[in-house]
Protein backbone atom coordinates (compact mmCIF):
# COMPACT_ATOMS: atom_id res chain seq x y z
CA UNK A 1 0.00 0.00 0.00
CA UNK A 2 2.71 2.23 1.57
CA UNK A 3 4.31 1.78 -2.84
CA UNK A 4 0.84 2.65 -4.18
CA UNK A 5 0.80 5.96 -1.81
CA UNK A 6 4.10 6.99 -3.31
CA UNK A 7 3.38 6.24 -6.78
CA UNK A 8 -0.03 8.42 -6.17
CA UNK A 9 1.96 11.06 -5.18
CA UNK A 10 4.80 11.45 -8.05
CA UNK A 11 1.52 11.31 -10.36
CA UNK A 12 -0.02 14.03 -8.47
CA UNK A 13 3.44 16.25 -8.69
CA UNK A 14 3.44 15.48 -11.83
CA UNK A 15 0.12 16.10 -12.77
CA UNK A 16 0.01 19.56 -11.40
CA UNK A 17 3.73 20.58 -13.23
CA UNK A 18 1.58 19.60 -16.45
CA UNK A 19 -0.92 21.23 -16.10
CA UNK A 20 0.46 24.60 -15.14
CA UNK A 21 2.68 24.34 -18.32
CA UNK A 22 -0.91 23.34 -20.61
CA UNK A 23 -2.18 26.47 -19.07
CA UNK A 24 0.66 28.64 -20.10
CA UNK A 25 0.47 26.83 -23.47
CA UNK A 26 -3.40 27.53 -23.54
CA UNK A 27 -2.70 31.55 -22.77
CA UNK A 28 -0.07 31.90 -25.43
CA UNK A 29 -2.28 30.46 -27.96
CA UNK A 30 -5.12 33.11 -26.72
CA UNK A 31 -2.50 35.69 -26.78
CA UNK A 32 -1.87 35.25 -30.38
CA UNK A 33 -5.29 35.11 -31.59
CA UNK A 34 -6.05 37.85 -29.79
CA UNK A 35 -2.79 40.03 -31.30
CA UNK A 36 -4.22 39.22 -34.38
CA UNK A 37 -7.65 40.13 -33.69
CA UNK A 38 -6.42 43.59 -32.71
CA UNK A 39 -4.83 44.22 -35.71
CA UNK A 40 -7.44 43.30 -37.46
CA UNK A 41 -9.44 45.48 -35.33
CA UNK A 42 -6.94 48.33 -36.08
CA UNK A 43 -6.96 47.81 -40.06
CA UNK A 44 -10.65 48.16 -40.01
CA UNK A 45 -10.43 51.34 -37.86
CA UNK A 46 -13.36 49.94 -34.57
CA UNK A 47 -10.86 51.77 -31.85
CA UNK A 48 -13.87 50.42 -28.79
CA UNK A 49 -13.04 46.60 -30.07
CA UNK A 50 -9.33 47.66 -30.35
CA UNK A 51 -9.44 48.91 -26.94
CA UNK A 52 -11.76 45.59 -25.26
CA UNK A 53 -9.10 43.40 -27.33
CA UNK A 54 -6.22 44.76 -25.43
CA UNK A 55 -7.91 44.95 -21.86
CA UNK A 56 -8.05 40.86 -23.16
CA UNK A 57 -4.79 40.31 -23.98
CA UNK A 58 -3.65 42.14 -20.81
CA UNK A 59 -5.68 40.11 -18.43
CA UNK A 60 -3.96 36.99 -20.55
CA UNK A 61 -0.46 37.77 -20.16
CA UNK A 62 -1.13 38.24 -16.35
CA UNK A 63 -3.10 34.85 -16.29
CA UNK A 64 0.00 33.71 -18.14
CA UNK A 65 2.66 34.70 -15.68
CA UNK A 66 0.62 33.18 -13.07
CA UNK A 67 0.58 30.09 -14.41
CA UNK A 68 3.94 30.01 -15.45
CA UNK A 69 5.15 31.04 -11.97
CA UNK A 70 2.89 27.78 -10.53
CA UNK A 71 4.83 25.61 -12.71
CA UNK A 72 8.34 26.97 -11.30
CA UNK A 73 6.98 26.35 -7.89
CA UNK A 74 6.03 23.07 -9.14
CA UNK A 75 9.33 22.32 -10.65
CA UNK A 76 10.99 23.73 -7.58
CA UNK A 77 8.77 21.15 -5.43
CA UNK A 78 10.10 18.55 -8.31
CA UNK A 79 13.25 18.99 -7.65
CA UNK A 80 13.29 18.97 -4.42
CA UNK A 81 11.33 16.09 -3.62
CA UNK A 82 13.60 14.27 -6.70
CA UNK A 83 10.89 13.10 -8.40
CA UNK A 84 12.27 12.48 -11.97
CA UNK A 85 15.03 10.02 -9.60
CA UNK A 86 11.85 8.25 -8.09
CA UNK A 87 10.05 7.90 -11.07
CA UNK A 88 12.97 6.25 -12.77
CA UNK A 89 13.53 4.17 -9.62
CA UNK A 90 9.35 2.89 -10.18
CA UNK A 91 10.10 2.24 -13.63
CA UNK A 92 12.92 0.62 -13.33
CA UNK A 93 11.56 -2.18 -10.91
CA UNK A 94 8.48 -2.44 -12.87
CA UNK A 95 10.39 -3.76 -16.08
CA UNK A 96 13.03 -5.93 -13.89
Amino acid sequence: RRVEERQQHLVEVTARIQTALGDVHDCDVWMESVGKEILSARKQKQPDRVVALMWLLSYLVKLRTKHLRDAFAYWGDWEKQDVSGKLREILAVDHK
